[in-house]
């Protein structure tokens, strides 16, 4: 699939408070419990895709143009 179109923001730069958001998530520990349906679908393509190397994988959000385009 070719890309065509360019992932359009308007968004100037970097967020003022993109460190101090970073580092409070990165601080913080997820709880949520993982659903049964997100088991799965890990589980159908983690034996498939180890050891593939370098790879992205895109979790379905938005249109996944921006992951195309870094992929």
């Amino acid at each position: 699939m070719s890309v065509s179109r360019i992932p359009v923001s308007s968004q100037s730069g970097l967020h003022r408070n993109l460190e101090s958001i970073v580092r409070r998530h990165l601080n913080s520990v997820w709880r949520q419990p993982i659903r049964s349906h997100s088991q799965l679908a890990f589980d159908a393509v983690s034996d498939r895709v180890a050891g593939a190397g370098s790879l992205v994988l895109d979790s379905g959000c938005g249109t996944a143009h921006s992951t195309r385009m870094l992929a």
